[in-house]
Parts: C-alpha cells; sequence; structure tokens
C-alpha cells in the first residue's frame, strides 16, 4: 500500500475501515499492469516482470524472517494496532518493484500483428491513455512522497555530540576512543578514535612582554 500512500495514518485507517480489501484494491493496478506486459510485452520484458514480481515477495518474505516481530502478523493486529500500521523499511525495495512493473508496462507496445488487427480508432487511443496512465502514476508517486515518522525521527542527533567530542579530543592521542549514541536506539554506539573527528584547534596563545 505504501506504493500510493506513505502516510501511515492514512494507510491505517484504509486498514481499519476496508480490512485486506484495502490491500487487493493497492495490488490491481500492478497486477492489471503485469497481465498486460505479459500479454503484449517482448520476452525480455516478459522476463523482466516475471523476476521484479519474484524478487519483491522473496526479498519481503526474507526480510521479516530474518528480522522477526509481532508488528509482521497483520491478520492476527487488533483494529487499534492497525490504525498505527509498522511501515518497514524493508519494504521499500520491494515497493519499488512493484512500481517498476507499472512503469514497465507503460513502455510495452502491443505486437504488429495485434496492432494490424486493431481499429484506427483504438491504435490512436492507446499513446493517449498510456500518457495519461504515466502522467497519473507519476503524481501519485509524487504526492505519497513525503518525509514519514521513523525510528530515527525521535533518536539521538549526532551532529552536537560530534561538536562535543571534537572538543574533547583536543590535546588527546588519535587514538583516543570517543563514543556516540546512535539513532534509533539510545543503547546503539559509535565508538570512534579521535583521530577519525576534525580536531578543533585549541585557541592561540601570545606572549606579552609586560
Amino acid at each position: 500500500m505504501t506504493i500510493w500512500n506513505a502516510n501511515g495514518h492514512v494507510i491505517g485507517q484504509a486498514l481499519v475501515h476496508y480490512g485486506p480489501a484495502a490491500a487487493v484494491a493497492a495490488l490491481v493496478p500492478v497486477v492489471a499492469a503485469a497481465i498486460w506486459v505479459l500479454r503484449f510485452g517482448s520476452r525480455d520484458q516478459r522476463w523482466l516482470v516475471v523476476t521484479l514480481l519474484a524478487a519483491s515477495v522473496i526479498l519481503w518474505v526474507v526480510a521479516v524472517k530474518t528480522n522477526p516481530g509481532p508488528y509482521y502478523e497483520y491478520a492476527s493486529s487488533t483494529k487499534a494496532h492497525l490504525a498505527k500500521p509498522w511501515l518497514s523499511r524493508y519494504g521499500v525495495v520491494p515497493s519499488m518493484e512493484l512500481i517498476a512493473v507499472m512503469v514497465l508496462a507503460l513502455g510495452v507496445r502491443w505486437r504488429p500483428s495485434l496492432a494490424r488487427e486493431a481499429p484506427d480508432s483504438e491504435r490512436r487511443r492507446i499513446p493517449v491513455a498510456r500518457i495519461v496512465v504515466g502522467a497519473a502514476l507519476l503524481a501519485v508517486v509524487l504526492v505519497s512522497f513525503v518525509p514519514s515518522v521513523t525510528r530515527r525521527s525521535g533518536g539521538p542527533e549526532l551532529a552536537p555530540q560530534v561538536t562535543t567530542a571534537e572538543r574533547s579530543c583536543i590535546g588527546q592521542a588519535a587514538v583516543t576512543p570517543v563514543t556516540l549514541l546512535s539513532p534509533p536506539h539510545t543503547n546503539w554506539k559509535i565508538v570512534l578514535d579521535c583521530g577519525r573527528l576534525p580536531r578543533v584547534a585549541a585557541p592561540a596563545t601570545t606572549d606579552r612582554d609586560g
């Protein structure tokens, strides 16, 4: 569903009100695009669409299996949990592969034999329809391409820590370790040597004769 809208609140409300039908509806354009490519595409295009669909499913399944969590159990989730779905970063690439299927379908032309059999008016409508569908797809993707709240949103900021670490490294050996807290969890840490950080120059002093 994130291929159409990346807003967790919107997705959550759709799941609460429409249940699995919302997810099925989100897949209808992808399935239609895949069928179009398999029906009218070249051999390479057909292989590509099969590869994209398979890779999307495989990558998602592998990611969920290797990083299990109760927030992936959508079938057993309560409405309260569905209202605030977990938008995992592991879904980014699989979603892009589904979008790629629709983009690929826009570039598929009827085979010459089929095009000759179609009425002239229908042949003229195909390029127009392709432009309209392509523009609609682009608009939807651009509208949904917005920043989203993530687990890193409230995590420790690195920039102030780096500044503090740079100051603490003044006068220290290059191998002196400094520790930075890393988002998204405060128990995640980054340990660096002072030599890996830009040094803050010590204030220059000038001797003056009294």
